[in-house]
Formats: structure tokens, C-alpha cells, sequence
């Protein structure tokens, strides 16, 4: 009896951003010999028989251990959600919500302003679904904790909107810092945005993730114009009061505080 066995394994293999597979298929070939009996002679006929068993298994993250990606597969994934990212509009609530990616030692890490599961979900199926991606950001809506200076004179510092409201669907909102002190004062670019939850909290709205680090003087008669981002497509912006918190410095005594103006939508 002869038996031929021929076994062939497609080994797992990463692949950008598509589901790893292991299919393994095992075909046996078994050949017979059968015996024919005959008045005179006996002669010998060999009967063919195959059998084949094919099994699949499908990897992933919750049964099986993930295999760890090179150097390699990490810098082609992360080259890939670049790639992703510059064919979405600016308008894009996915490109809105993500202000950052970049490798880590054995994932691509992508920064969010919402990570929740609807959210993650999005980006999956629209930017990237990958095993070796780790999503960072805050998973619930953050409150606003930011201690304002109280004896701060609005005779000596203004902070206000340039318009009484604006519609609640504005890309920005624009804003007005003026210096009427006599002691310079300094800031930088970023700021906080707050929205009024229905329970009466005050929550930060996820406006802007990274600003440019350059810094800004006035001196007394100074006025900053300046926009701050909404991102309507993102937070779905109700009608209602909002609030801008800005750090502000006196340059004489790098004495840092907080002030805060409040804003409508319409």
C-alpha cells in the first residue's frame, strides 16, 4: 500500500489593514490495491480513492494571541491612515475628530477628542481596521474645572465675541481680546470651549487637539482678533450659551491666569 500525504499551510501574514487568516488544508491520496479473481489467472487493478478535509480558521483579537507586526508593518500602516486622511474634506467629521497619529513600539496609536466605541467604529470601517491600532482620548464628555480670575476689571482686560450669536451650525466664532491696563500682557493660541450639558454641567467642547506654540504680546491699547473652531459635523452643536476660557500672563510678573467670556448659538 502506498500513501501519498501532501500537506499545505498558508502561514498568517499582515496585510495593511484587512483581518489576518489561517487556513489550513490537508488532501490525502490513498491508493488500494484490489483483487480480481478469475477462472484462469488473477490479475490485480488498482482503484483510486481521494479524500480531502479542509478546515478554516479565522484569527483574531479576542480568541487568539496577535502576532506582533515589524517595524516594517507598522510604518506601512501608519503611511496608509496618512494616505487615508488626505483624501478626506476638512469638513470630514472622522478627519475633525482626529488630530494625530504615530507609531509606538508595537502599535500605531491614533488620537481622538471622542473615543467612543461609535466613533472607533467609524474609523474603522472608513479609515483603517487593524489589530495594531490603539485608540487614545477621552471616552465620556469632560467637565470644565478652570478657575477664573475674579478681580480681573473688564476696564483692563476684555474678552468678548465680535457678535451677539451666531448660528449654531458656524465652522468658527470669532473673538475680541483687548488690553486697556497698563501692564503688557502675553497668551498663546489655545484655548478651551465649553458647552452647558442638561444636567446644568459645564463640559469641554472638542474643538482644536493641537495649536501652534507661538506667543502673542499687548501692550496697553493692544486688540487680538481671533477664531475659535466649533466643528459642527463633529459635535452636532445645539442652540444655547457656550463659553471661551482663555490663559492670559502679565509679562512684568509672569503672573498666569484665566479669563472667560460667554457666547451664543442660534
Amino acid at each position: 500500500m502506498i500513501l501519498f500525504v501532501v500537506l499545505s499551510v498558508l502561514s498568517v501574514t499582515f496585510q495593511g489593514c484587512n483581518k489576518s487568516k489561517k487556513i489550513s488544508t490537508i488532501a490525502v491520496e490513498d491508493t488500494k490495491d484490489t483483487v480480481l479473481a478469475d477462472y484462469d489467472t488473477v490479475s490485480t487493478k488498482q482503484a483510486e480513492a481521494t479524500e480531502t478535509v479542509s478546515t478554516e480558521e479565522i484569527l483574531n483579537e479576542d480568541e487568539h494571541a496577535i502576532m506582533p507586526p515589524t517595524d516594517k508593518d507598522l510604518y506601512y500602516l501608519n503611511d496608509y491612515i496618512a494616505n487615508r486622511f488626505d483624501a478626506l474634506s476638512l469638513d470630514n467629521p472622522i478627519r475633525q475628530n482626529v488630530y494625530s497619529w504615530g507609531i509606538g513600539s508595537d502599535c500605531v496609536h491614533v488620537y481622538m477628542m471622542i473615543n467612543t466605541p461609535r466613533w472607533r467604529n467609524k474609523f474603522r470601517q472608513e479609515i483603517c481596521d487593524s489589530q495594531h491600532i490603539r485608540f487614545e482620548g477621552p471616552e465620556k464628555p469632560e467637565k470644565i474645572n478652570i478657575p477664573v480670575r475674579a478681580d480681573i476689571s473688564p476696564d483692563s482686560i476684555s474678552l468678548l465675541p465680535i457678535a451677539d450669536s451666531f448660528p449654531k451650525d458656524s465652522k468658527s466664532v470669532s473673538f475680541s481680546l483687548k488690553n486697556y491696563g497698563s501692564r503688557s500682557i502675553s497668551f498663546g493660541e489655545n484655548y478651551t470651549v465649553a458647552y452647558q450639558g442638561e444636567d446644568g454641567t459645564w463640559y469641554k467642547l472638542p474643538s482644536q487637539g493641537v495649536y501652534n506654540s507661538i506667543g502673542f504680546s499687548l501692550r496697553k491699547g493692544g486688540n487680538h482678533e481671533f477664531k475659535v473652531g466649533m466643528r459642527p459635523a463633529l459635535n452636532d452643536n445645539k442652540p444655547g450659551t457656550y463659553r471661551l476660557y482663555k490663559k492670559i500672563e502679565f509679562e512684568d510678573n509672569n503672573d498666569q491666569f484665566w479669563i472667560m467670556t460667554e457666547f451664543q448659538l442660534y
